[in-house]
């Protein structure tokens, strides 16, 4: 145990780069760099939230590492994984933290993105510090399957898993991929990141307002979509989740979207531009 007191950010600070901690991933097949969002603290526990494809060669001799920033310092915590979902490409884990920390608001569907909206994203760009950078909303939901933004910009690797919030400060998806042939970001958008957080106990985390049923009625000519399957990793007895959980099974890899919505077929960017390969980091 270390004594984090002198390397944390303060409790009342507002800055985003104290609530986007730096990850590391140390796998079979070397380390990938990512980022995530502090979303809620008390003592002895923080729950951050980032994106799931980092986790996807996680296995029994996997290291998470965690760094948390207060300007150029630095506290390391090694991370636990609670629960990610690779269809929508969100995840959470957890850090052991001596006190609370700054945490981000998660926004509400009311709140959630439009086209045109300025925007801002923080992730650790190359395994580097925490960096924020601004954007515009472009589209929403162009790709089939869970709820996703797109923006102007390109992240590069490192940034996988970083927030993506709007100008009060509240965060409204989570950088999953890059669109190389368009220039553009993708963001999981807000349903698939309350979804997860309702799977673990903590939906008191966003704003209920507006709510929307879990099983929607299809449009004409539309299929409904179906729910992307959870891979549940529970490390210790926190959080408690339901007991007749069914059997984690190690879902297939693949991208978080089947084809673009406003694309036909054969104009569709490369699926693996779009996932984990244009975003993570090389290993060592």
């Amino acid at each position: 145990k270390n004594d984090d007191s002198a390397n944390l950010p303060p409790q009342n600070s507002g800055d985003p780069l104290h609530v986007c901690p730096r990850i590391r991933v140390k796998d079979s097949l070397g380390v990938n760099f990512g980022t995530g969002t502090i979303i809620e603290s008390r003592e002895g526990r923080t729950t951050i939230l980032t994106c799931g494809h980092i986790f996807r060669k996680l296995d029994d001799k996997s290291v998470i590492e965690v760094d948390v920033f207060h300007g150029e310092k630095h506290e390391t915590f090694v991370g636990r994984v609670l629960r990610y979902d690779l269809e929508a490409d969100v995840g959470l884990l957890w850090i052991p933290t001596t006190r609370t920390l700054p945490v981000a608001a998660v926004s509400g569907l009311p709140t959630a993105p439009n086209v045109g909206q300025h925007v801002f994203s923080v992730g650790c760009s190359g395994g580097d510090p925490p960096s924020k950078l601004q954007h515009r909303v472009t589209a929403l939901n162009r790709y089939l399957g869970p709820d996703n933004v797109e923006c102007t910009g390109v992240p590069i690797q490192g940034r996988s898993g970083g927030g993506l919030f709007d100008t009060s400060g509240r965060l409204v998806g989570v950088c999953i991929a890059a669109d190389q042939r368009d220039q553009r970001g993708l963001y999981s958008g807000l349903k698939p990141i309350h979804e997860l957080l309702d799977q673990v106990k903590l939906s008191h985390l966003y704003p209920h307002a507006e709510r929307r049923p879990q099983a929607e009625v299809a449009t004409a000519g539309q299929a409904p979509t179906k729910p992307g399957k959870t891979l549940s990793l529970a490390i210790d007895e926190e959080p408690v989740f339901d007991q007749n959980e069914p059997e984690i099974v190690k879902p297939e890899i693949g991208s978080p979207f089947a084809s673009s919505k406003n694309s036909s077929e054969s104009d569709l960017p490369n699926v693996a531009q779009l996932t984990a390969a244009a975003l993570q980091a090389s290993p060592e």
